[in-house]
């Protein structure tokens, strides 16, 4: 029987090698980025109604399945992204809100975990606490985005939490306020995300309810 084993290790370099890996590294980071951003403004231009159904998509797929009533469903539950202006639906949960018998759910909960969020939300402070009350109630959340995101700083940051929220699509922009920052407007996307975040709250309320009953 084989035994699988990890090794680490450490370099010291001194002042000149230090230097030198700093330069290759932040060369490394520069031209990734460029070439990252070149990609997503490519996409943004040509492609952006490829992120999912145009509403075009999803009347056309409905039309052709015989539940066109159930386009006002669909629209509560899983429209609301917006990509540079086009109006997207969730695909994945378009496709299983047809193949289960046009039963609106919550589909996309089940196409990947939801422990980030489930671990931040447990974890969050009181101001974060009444703004998500707030979102639940159907209102939304004034901030200012950033597409720099560390995993460190989504608990701590409050601009870092929200962007991550966004780009997760959890949550829509509907406008901006032109200031000297930009400041975002962000409602739950949509009824899909709601019935999602509803869920996260009470598990979490009712952890903690078990704690307090143990202690």
């Amino acid at each position: 029987m084989s035994n699988t084993r990890g090794y680490k290790y450490r370099i010291y370099p001194n002042a000149s090698q230090r230097s030198l890996l700093e330069r290759i590294f932040g060369c490394c980071r520069y031209v990734r980025n460029h070439f990252l951003a070149l990609r997503r403004d490519e996409w943004k231009a040509n492609h952006r109604d490829a992120f999912g159904f145009t509403k075009e998509d999803v009347e056309l797929l409905a039309r052709h399945l015989g539940h066109e009533d159930k386009l006002p469903e669909l629209t509560k539950w899983y429209d609301g992204y917006n990509f540079q202006g086009i109006e997207i639906y969730n695909p994945w949960s378009v496709l299983n809100y047809f193949n289960q018998g046009c039963k609106p759910c919550a589909y996309w909960e089940n196409a990947a975990s939801n422990d980030i969020l489930r671990n931040l939300l447990a974890s969050t402070d009181r101001r974060r606490r009444k703004e998500i009350a707030r979102l639940m109630k159907g209102g939304s959340v004034v901030t200012t985005i950033t597409e720099d995101i560390t995993y460190q700083d989504i608990g701590v940051k409050r601009k870092a939490f929200w962007s991550f929220m966004l780009h997760a699509g959890y949550l829509n922009c509907t406008k901006t306020q032109e200031e000297e920052e930009a400041q975002y407007i962000l409602p739950i996307s949509n009824h899909e995300i709601h019935s999602l975040l509803q869920d996260l709250n009470d598990g979490i309320g009712r952890t903690e309810a078990v704690l307090c009953d143990k202690l």
